[in-house]
């Protein structure tokens, strides 16, 4: 059994039935911390080196897992969690799975799955230093958090650094070959790229569930995105360039996103379409994480190649144009909030624009777009179920 496929509590009982062993990569621990500090330690220095679990409400002896009746219930999980969002930088990416003790149904357990971070590393903002876990002493199998040297820091920040040039010059090129292939003078392109991705692992349709459905008349609204239903192709590819007259949808297999929406004349767009696009593409984005939480931060870059008319929608004729801008907004570790990111990138957007009263705007947009999420979901909910 895997320690990431730990999911109910006949596999805790495995654990302690089979005498398991703490590992490099799998920690017990009776209870959880009083100190922030020493939870945050624990769960970065994971992070840091090669992933793991840990069982919080196990107990063990020289190492190995004995029976347990875990710890007492409450808001265990959003402890952790809260300590995690406030104590480490970038947050340390994680799932904790609340398992209940089917022998007292006043017990419980957490079992927090911490991915080799994408970030290569994590800080503890309460103390100012880096950890791994390693073995520290001589006694076999008992492991601790130690300080990353600076030297080893150093190298992380530099390797970071690095994928984070490589993550702005893919999605630069990729806009160029999109556009090149698409023949489009005049567009908006909306990206979203992690920062570092993960090769190999390749999207199948499942990924999406119903999302994308093809729509013969290729407008825009908010469950239908003009891309057919097949598989990807090898590079994830969701339209046929060739097809697309007005948007262009990519997924790649790494996870990026891509979505062009052609300007012109006679396809027109006032400041308040992108908006609505945008969301879409946030809602997309949060179920691509949901099956991929690991992700360490994502970028959504908005670039705009044309015009776009300034006008109070239906309320006289054009005031002015906004020309060939870009905005790049920084997306939080895995599934995301979707109405605080929806606002933040509404606020760029129209200060971008010049638009002085985007807030009464918001006031009025918002809502109407979070009641298309709620219709949506509940859409997804009865399929699924």
């Amino acid at each position: 059994m895997s320690i990431f496929t730990i999911s109910k509590y006949e596999d805790l009982e495995s654990l302690w039935t089979n005498n398991q062993i703490e590992t490099l990569n799998l920690e017990y621990k009776s209870q959880i911390s009083t100190t922030p500090k020493e939870v945050a330690k624990d769960i970065s220095s994971f992070a840091n080196s090669e992933g793991g679990v840990i069982i919080y409400g196990i107990e063990e002896d020289q190492g190995r897992a004995t029976q347990s009746s875990g710890i007492d219930k409450g808001l265990n999980s959003e402890k952790i969690q809260q300590i995690v969002s406030s104590s480490t930088a970038p947050e340390v990416p994680m799932t904790i799975d609340v398992i209940d003790n089917e022998a007292d149904s006043s017990k419980e357990f957490l079992v927090v799955k911490i991915p080799k971070s994408t970030f290569y590393i994590h800080q503890v903002t309460t103390t100012s230093k880096f950890y791994v876990r390693n073995n520290t002493i001589t006694t076999q199998h008992e492991y601790n958090p130690i300080e990353l040297k600076e030297n080893d820091i150093a190298l992380r920040y530099e390797a970071r650094f690095r994928n984070k040039l490589n993550q702005e010059s893919s999605i630069r090129n990729k806009e160029t070959k999109l556009l090149k292939e698409l023949h489009w003078t005049r567009a908006i392109v909306f990206s979203l790229v992690p920062h570092v991705r993960v090769p190999g692992k390749k999207f199948s349709n499942d990924t999406f569930g119903d999302f994308f459905e093809h729509s013969k008349s290729r407008q825009t609204t908010y469950e239908i995105l003009p891309a057919t239903r097949n598989l990807p192709t090898t590079d994830g590819r969701m339209t046929n360039p060739i097809d697309s007259d007005r948007i262009f949808v990519e997924i790649n297999n790494d996870g990026s996103l891509f979505c062009c929406r052609r300007l012109g004349s006679e396809f027109g767009m006032d400041m308040f379409q992108p908006i609505f696009l945008i969301a879409e593409l946030l809602h997309l984005f949060n179920r691509v994480m949901e099956k991929r939480p690991y992700y360490g931060g994502t970028t959504f870059r908005i670039k705009v190649i044309g015009s776009i008319p300034i006008r109070m929608k239906n309320q006289g004729p054009i005031e002015r144009h906004v020309s060939n801008f870009e905005i790049e907004h920084e997306l939080p570790v895995g599934p995301i909030n979707l109405k605080e990111e929806l606002i933040r990138l509404f606020e760029k957007w129209f200060e971008t624009l010049n638009i002085d009263d985007s807030l009464k705007l918001f006031r009025g947009t918002v809502p109407i777009i979070e009641e298309y999420w709620k219709m949506f979901e509940e859409k997804i909910y009865k399929k699924e179920n």
